[in-house]
């Protein structure tokens, strides 16, 4: 079960008027070196036994030696673009740097070393060789150890030159830093510069490998490049003789006569609809017979009989005035002139159909135009899309010709130039013996194995007195204080939820049952007397009582009974909060008369229980405990519940359950299981039944089920192993 409350610390006494420094408190300090001198046996015990560990430790180390080498890497030069490659420059350092380390820590570079020093035959590196028979095969009851392959012993040389091997950058800088540990100052110094020297070696074979290598691709790839080449260009070739376009630059092509067409053919258009607006005009002259139609009308032979027709129509008229109209000069005059007219209309009609045969010639010139366009168009179509296929093999030859160019001057540039860019490497130090050891540093490892001596072994005294202390089971704890332990209440463990949730959600569980026996248990103590207020209080903090208040009441109030939770610690509240109720007038506010009681009660989120919360906390606040208004107060809800709950304040740090206690039926003492020392709840008791209190017994909370069950004697079994079945409902 969860603790309910934190550590409570004990206000500091008020300044005097004038002020004043306060005392540093150092019961705390005091009691820590008391603990420690009372099991000083076990503190020096274990501090002198991992400080002797730790000096035959050191003194089996034997001495190491740390020479090193240290080798440049020059990056390489920045180079201009050319021959169609971008320019290159040098990059970020770390990679290079980075790749060059695991190169000098590879197993193939770390086996060709083993093998040139010999080392497969040197005990520090071959543990094959420095094996010691044990007890049993030195006194031949045990057969002798296989022999290890001479492949596995050489993979055990290599790992353990690796392990020797520490290889990293210096600062900033590009110089890497190769360092060998060894037993003995020469042979540390031998092996990193021969380390370096495989590594340069094994540098230049590589690039010499590389070079030819890529110089032979590059020879193989040139050489597809020029075949693709020739086969480009045969292709266009061979297209443009197919497609007529050999000789590209004719003047007089499709795209010329396509011009010449549409200029012809907009004359012709022209022509046309003159033609036809002359025509229309003469139409509409002759029927009007004006001076304009005249002038559209005009021609030699029509002039002349227009002239001949107007002398008529004049001698017409002379005679008119002379003679009468059935004269025969008149008659004569206008037979003559009838048939003048006849003649200028023939005429006329001559000249309108010479119009539309213009008209008809300059319409089937348009129409032939107009067709011959159309074929000109289709061709000049034709020839461009075959332009546009030439064009595009045109272009793939030239890109053909620019890969198999810059392909070309990669060749000619890896004959005379560096393989890639990757940076020159030199010893620019090679590695002297040093002068002395490395390892191991005495001092440092003995004053590091006392730092961490000395406070195992005050952590061991600690745990001896947390082991020695503290109720272990219901037989000590009704020996410390002369009461009857009612339940053993289990610490639930795991999830989020509040342990006295449990009751609700999980009634078959141990916990529930656990409360359901403390409350069974309340009933045979108190058999014959009134049981309605129980105040559930603790001589210490942390000892679970107001997760065992709630958990109480929440159970008589499933139970059918209605049932008040009062939230009696004014000094520190903490129900409320667990309960997810909003802050509001409570306990405090009532004992002070602000506020009545029914309007401070709140209904529990959980179920039907009731809840008074403990409202304004602080020590004034608390002192109204000791009023009279309480036990009212009390008398009074016990006319509306049948139980009435009271989480109060610990014992021992404050006064005030001891007040409380004297207002309720019947007082339940929360003693956690090995955590409350057997004086601390038999004082606790002391207090209570000194004030008047009737005290029903305890209650052990906080059990560890499995531990209790495995230790514990009588009530034991109600957390072991078999039990599990009955809280599995």
């Amino acid at each position: 079960m969860a603790g309910s409350e934190p550590p409570t610390r004990t206000d500091a006494p008020a300044s005097p008027p004038g002020g004043g420094r306060d005392t540093p408190d150092l019961s705390a300090l005091m009691a820590l070196l008391g603990t420690l001198w009372r099991y000083r046996l076990s503190f020096a015990a274990v501090t002198l036994l991992l400080l002797g560990l730790a000096a035959v430790a050191t003194s089996r180390l034997g001495p190491t030696y740390r020479a090193t080498a240290e080798i440049l890497l020059t990056p390489p030069a920045s180079r201009p673009a050319s021959d169609g490659e971008a320019a290159t420059h040098p990059a970020d350092r770390a990679p290079d740097i980075a790749s060059e380390i695991e190169v000098l820590t590879s197993r193939k570079l770390l086996r060709a070393v083993a093998a040139h020093q010999g080392l497969v035959e040197k005990p520090a590196f071959n543990p094959a060789l420095g094996r010691e028979p044990g007890m049993l095969r030195a006194m031949g009851l045990a057969p002798p150890p296989a022999p290890i392959p001479p492949e596995r012993q050489r993979a055990r040389t290599v790992t353990a030159l690796r392990q020797r091997l520490t290889v990293r950058p210096l600062g900033q800088s590009d110089v890497i830093a190769a360092t060998v540990e060894a037993g003995s100052a020469e042979r540390a110094a031998r092996l990193a510069n021969a380390v370096a020297d495989r590594y340069l070696a094994a540098r230049a074979d590589a690039d010499a490998r590389k070079a030819r290598a890529v110089t032979r691709e590059l020879r193989a790839q040139v050489g597809d490049l020029r075949a693709s080449l020739e086969a480009a260009e045969r292709k266009a070739a061979r297209y443009r003789r197919q497609a007529g376009l050999l000789d590209t630059g004719d003047a007089a092509g499709p795209g010329a006569r396509v011009a010449a067409l549409t200029r012809k053919l907009a004359a012709a258009r022209t022509a046309h609809d003159t033609a036809r607006a002359e025509l229309a005009a003469a139409k509409r002259a002759r029927k009007a017979d004006s001076a304009r139609g005249s002038a559209i009308l005009a021609s030699d032979e029509l002039a002349e009989l227009r002239a001949r027709a107007a002398e008529l129509r004049r001698k017409h008229a002379e005679y008119a005035a002379t003679y009468g109209r059935q004269h025969p000069k008149m008659q004569r005059v206008r037979k003559a002139l009838s048939k003048q007219r006849r003649s200028i209309a023939r005429a006329e009609r001559r000249i309108l159909n010479g119009l539309r045969e213009d008209a008809a010639v300059v319409r089937e010139r348009v129409r032939r135009l107009r067709d011959r366009l159309a074929t000109a168009k289709q061709r000049a179509a034709d020839r461009q899309a075959r332009e546009v296929r030439l064009s595009e093999l045109d272009r793939r030859v030239k890109a053909e010709r620019q890969v198999y160019e810059t392909m070309l001057a990669q060749l000619k540039r890896r004959r005379l130039g560096p393989l890639h860019d990757r940076p020159a490497a030199r010893i620019i130090s090679r590695a002297d013996p040093p002068g002395a050891p490395a390892s191991p540093n005495v001092p440092l490892l003995m004053a590091l194995a006392t730092l961490a001596a000395v406070p195992a072994g005050a952590g061991a005294a600690l745990l001896r007195a947390q082991l020695d202390t503290g109720v272990a089971n219901r037989a000590e704890a009704e020996h410390a204080t002369g009461l009857p332990a009612l339940a053993t209440v289990p610490e639930v463990r795991g999830g989020r939820s509040d342990p006295a949730h449990r009751v609700a959600r999980q009634p078959a569980g141990m916990f529930p049952e656990a409360v359901r026996r403390l409350g069974a248990a309340l009933h045979t103590a108190r058999a014959g007397r009134n049981l309605t207020s129980v105040l559930v209080t603790a001589a210490d903090t942390h000892e679970g009582k107001t997760t065992l208040a709630l958990a109480l009441a929440r159970t008589w109030a499933q139970r059918g009974e209605r049932t008040l939770l009062v939230e009696a610690d004014l000094r520190k509240p903490r129900l409320a909060r667990r309960l997810g109720l909003p802050r509001q007038a409570g306990l405090a506010e009532v004992l002070a008369g602000e506020t009545d009681a029914g309007m401070a009660m709140v209904r529990d989120p959980a179920g039907p229980l009731h809840v008074l919360p403990a409202g304004v906390a602080g020590a004034t606040q608390a002192a109204r405990l000791a009023g009279p208004d309480l036990p009212v107060l009390l008398r009074a809800a016990a006319q509306h519940y049948d139980r009435i709950v009271l989480d109060a304040p610990p014992v021992l740090p404050v006064h005030d359950a001891v007040h409380l206690s004297q207002a309720a039926d019947t007082c339940l003492l929360a003693v956690r299981w090995r955590r409350t020392p057997p004086e601390t709840a038999r004082q606790a008791v002391t207090e209570l039944t000194r004030a008047g209190a009737a005290v029903a017994g305890v209650a052990l909370t906080r059990v560890a089920p499995r531990r209790y069950g495995e230790t514990a004697s009588g009530d034991g079994v109600a957390y072991g192993r078999r039990a599990k079945a009955y809280y599995a409902g």
